[in-house]
Protein backbone atom coordinates (compact mmCIF):
# COMPACT_ATOMS: atom_id res chain seq x y z
CA UNK A 1 0.00 0.00 0.00
CA UNK A 2 1.37 3.13 -1.09
CA UNK A 3 0.55 6.81 1.12
CA UNK A 4 0.11 10.38 -0.99
CA UNK A 5 3.16 12.62 0.20
CA UNK A 6 2.18 16.39 0.73
CA UNK A 7 3.18 18.27 -2.49
CA UNK A 8 3.97 21.55 -2.41
CA UNK A 9 3.10 24.32 -5.21
CA UNK A 10 4.20 27.72 -5.73
CA UNK A 11 3.19 29.51 -9.32
CA UNK A 12 4.50 32.83 -11.64
CA UNK A 13 2.94 33.53 -14.87
CA UNK A 14 4.65 30.92 -16.74
CA UNK A 15 6.17 28.09 -14.42
CA UNK A 16 4.09 25.77 -11.64
CA UNK A 17 7.09 25.11 -8.76
CA UNK A 18 6.40 21.49 -7.21
CA UNK A 19 7.96 20.37 -4.36
CA UNK A 20 7.38 16.40 -3.34
CA UNK A 21 7.83 16.00 0.52
CA UNK A 22 9.29 12.77 0.41
CA UNK A 23 13.05 12.48 1.55
CA UNK A 24 14.16 9.94 -1.50
CA UNK A 25 15.98 6.78 -0.14
CA UNK A 26 19.41 6.79 -1.12
CA UNK A 27 20.33 5.05 -4.41
CA UNK A 28 16.76 4.83 -5.50
CA UNK A 29 15.51 6.45 -8.48
CA UNK A 30 11.54 7.71 -8.13
CA UNK A 31 9.34 7.54 -10.74
CA UNK A 32 7.90 10.93 -12.01
CA UNK A 33 6.01 11.26 -15.52
CA UNK A 34 5.11 14.36 -16.49
CA UNK A 35 2.12 14.76 -19.03
CA UNK A 36 0.35 17.59 -20.60
CA UNK A 37 -2.73 17.78 -17.97
CA UNK A 38 -1.18 15.60 -14.96
CA UNK A 39 2.14 14.75 -13.45
CA UNK A 40 2.50 11.48 -11.20
CA UNK A 41 5.14 10.58 -8.68
CA UNK A 42 6.37 6.79 -7.18
CA UNK A 43 8.90 6.90 -4.92
CA UNK A 44 10.23 4.43 -1.83
CA UNK A 45 11.61 7.57 1.25
CA UNK A 46 14.52 6.81 3.97
CA UNK A 47 11.91 5.05 5.70
CA UNK A 48 11.63 2.38 3.52
CA UNK A 49 7.76 3.84 2.79
CA UNK A 50 6.30 3.49 -0.95
CA UNK A 51 4.66 6.89 -1.68
CA UNK A 52 2.45 7.51 -4.52
CA UNK A 53 0.51 11.07 -6.16
CA UNK A 54 -1.40 11.89 -9.15
CA UNK A 55 -2.50 15.08 -10.10
CA UNK A 56 -4.59 16.22 -12.30
CA UNK A 57 -3.53 20.55 -13.50
CA UNK A 58 -6.27 22.93 -13.29
CA UNK A 59 -4.99 23.70 -17.16
CA UNK A 60 -2.35 22.25 -19.73
CA UNK A 61 1.22 22.78 -19.49
CA UNK A 62 4.20 22.28 -22.16
CA UNK A 63 5.86 19.05 -21.46
CA UNK A 64 9.05 19.66 -23.51
CA UNK A 65 9.93 22.42 -21.45
CA UNK A 66 9.12 20.55 -18.05
CA UNK A 67 11.42 18.94 -15.82
CA UNK A 68 12.18 17.52 -12.29
CA UNK A 69 14.93 16.53 -10.23
CA UNK A 70 15.86 14.84 -7.51
CA UNK A 71 19.05 16.29 -6.29
CA UNK A 72 18.05 17.95 -3.43
CA UNK A 73 16.15 17.04 -0.29
CA UNK A 74 13.10 16.53 -1.84
CA UNK A 75 11.60 15.98 -5.47
CA UNK A 76 11.04 18.90 -7.53
CA UNK A 77 9.44 19.38 -10.54
CA UNK A 78 9.44 22.73 -12.83
CA UNK A 79 6.37 22.74 -15.00
CA UNK A 80 6.04 25.12 -17.85
CA UNK A 81 2.59 26.73 -18.63
CA UNK A 82 0.89 26.25 -21.99
CA UNK A 83 -0.74 30.06 -21.81
CA UNK A 84 0.99 32.37 -19.42
CA UNK A 85 -0.86 33.79 -16.57
CA UNK A 86 -2.06 33.34 -12.58
CA UNK A 87 -4.25 29.85 -12.63
CA UNK A 88 -4.57 30.33 -8.79
CA UNK A 89 -5.50 26.37 -8.62
CA UNK A 90 -3.32 23.71 -9.25
CA UNK A 91 -5.82 20.84 -9.16
CA UNK A 92 -8.79 20.37 -12.47
CA UNK A 93 -11.98 21.89 -11.22
CA UNK A 94 -10.87 23.48 -8.56
CA UNK A 95 -10.64 20.41 -5.99
CA UNK A 96 -9.56 20.77 -2.74
CA UNK A 97 -7.22 17.32 -2.04
CA UNK A 98 -5.66 17.67 2.08
CA UNK A 99 -2.07 16.43 0.61
CA UNK A 100 -2.00 19.92 -1.80
CA UNK A 101 -0.66 22.81 0.13
CA UNK A 102 0.52 26.27 -1.04
CA UNK A 103 4.53 26.55 -0.31
CA UNK A 104 4.40 30.01 1.55
CA UNK A 105 7.93 30.28 1.49
CA UNK A 106 8.31 30.40 -2.72
CA UNK A 107 4.58 32.11 -3.24
CA UNK A 108 4.33 35.60 -4.28
CA UNK A 109 0.87 37.10 -5.70
CA UNK A 110 0.90 38.31 -8.84
CA UNK A 111 1.24 42.02 -7.95
CA UNK A 112 4.59 41.24 -5.98
CA UNK A 113 6.16 39.74 -9.16
CA UNK A 114 8.71 41.98 -11.10
CA UNK A 115 10.67 40.69 -13.69
CA UNK A 116 14.05 40.81 -11.55
CA UNK A 117 12.71 38.59 -9.08
CA UNK A 118 14.58 34.99 -8.71
CA UNK A 119 12.89 31.55 -8.78
CA UNK A 120 11.72 30.21 -5.87
CA UNK A 121 14.36 28.78 -3.21
CA UNK A 122 15.36 25.25 -4.95
CA UNK A 123 14.39 25.97 -8.60
CA UNK A 124 16.59 28.53 -9.14
CA UNK A 125 19.52 25.98 -10.37
CA UNK A 126 17.35 24.41 -13.24
CA UNK A 127 19.32 23.75 -16.30
CA UNK A 128 17.14 22.15 -19.12
CA UNK A 129 20.01 21.78 -21.35
CA UNK A 130 21.86 19.44 -18.64
CA UNK A 131 18.83 17.51 -16.96
CA UNK A 132 16.51 15.90 -20.18
CA UNK A 133 14.17 14.45 -17.42
CA UNK A 134 16.75 12.83 -15.19
CA UNK A 135 19.71 15.63 -14.94
CA UNK A 136 20.60 17.23 -11.50
CA UNK A 137 20.58 20.73 -10.12
CA UNK A 138 24.15 22.53 -9.04
CA UNK A 139 24.52 22.94 -5.84
CA UNK A 140 27.60 24.35 -3.62
CA UNK A 141 30.98 23.23 -4.20
CA UNK A 142 32.46 20.70 -2.19
CA UNK A 143 28.84 20.27 -0.27
CA UNK A 144 27.61 16.70 -1.86
CA UNK A 145 24.00 16.58 -1.13
CA UNK A 146 23.06 20.35 -1.03
CA UNK A 147 21.99 21.16 -4.70
CA UNK A 148 20.31 24.32 -5.63
CA UNK A 149 21.37 26.19 -2.61
CA UNK A 150 21.46 29.74 -3.42
CA UNK A 151 22.25 32.82 -0.73
CA UNK A 152 19.68 34.68 0.23
CA UNK A 153 20.86 37.97 -0.55
CA UNK A 154 19.50 41.39 0.61
CA UNK A 155 16.21 42.97 0.46
CA UNK A 156 15.73 44.01 -3.03
CA UNK A 157 15.34 48.59 -3.27
CA UNK A 158 16.47 48.93 0.16
CA UNK A 159 19.75 50.33 -1.17
CA UNK A 160 18.25 53.40 -2.15
CA UNK A 161 16.84 54.11 1.08
CA UNK A 162 18.60 57.36 3.11
CA UNK A 163 18.56 56.05 6.99
CA UNK A 164 19.66 59.46 8.53
CA UNK A 165 19.70 59.13 12.01
CA UNK A 166 18.65 62.77 12.25
CA UNK A 167 15.17 61.46 10.55
CA UNK A 168 13.89 61.12 14.08
CA UNK A 169 14.53 64.69 15.32
CA UNK A 170 11.20 66.62 14.66
CA UNK A 171 8.88 63.83 16.15
CA UNK A 172 7.07 64.46 19.68
CA UNK A 173 8.06 62.61 22.65
CA UNK A 174 6.20 59.89 23.83
CA UNK A 175 4.05 60.74 26.92
CA UNK A 176 4.43 58.79 30.09
CA UNK A 177 0.76 57.07 30.35
CA UNK A 178 0.09 57.36 34.13
CA UNK A 179 0.76 61.47 33.42
CA UNK A 180 -1.63 61.11 30.99
CA UNK A 181 -3.95 59.03 32.84
CA UNK A 182 -3.74 61.64 35.48
CA UNK A 183 -4.75 64.35 33.76
CA UNK A 184 -7.75 63.44 32.25
CA UNK A 185 -8.84 62.42 35.78
CA UNK A 186 -8.12 65.71 36.88
CA UNK A 187 -10.25 67.47 34.30
CA UNK A 188 -13.16 65.05 34.90
CA UNK A 189 -13.21 66.04 38.50
CA UNK A 190 -13.35 69.43 37.63
CA UNK A 191 -16.44 69.26 35.37
CA UNK A 192 -17.96 67.07 38.36
CA UNK A 193 -17.45 69.75 40.51
CA UNK A 194 -20.03 72.43 41.58
CA UNK A 195 -19.04 75.53 41.94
Amino acid sequence: MSIKPNVEWAERADHLYITIACILKEDTKPEIKIEATKFSFKGVSNENKNYEVEIELYKEIVVEESNFTTNSRYPKILLKKKESGYWNFLVKNKAKLPYVKIDWNNWKDEDDVKETDEEPQGFDNFDMSKMMGMGGMGGMPGMPGMGGMGGMGGMPGMDDMNWDEEDGEDLPDLKDDDEEEEKMNTEEAKLNTID
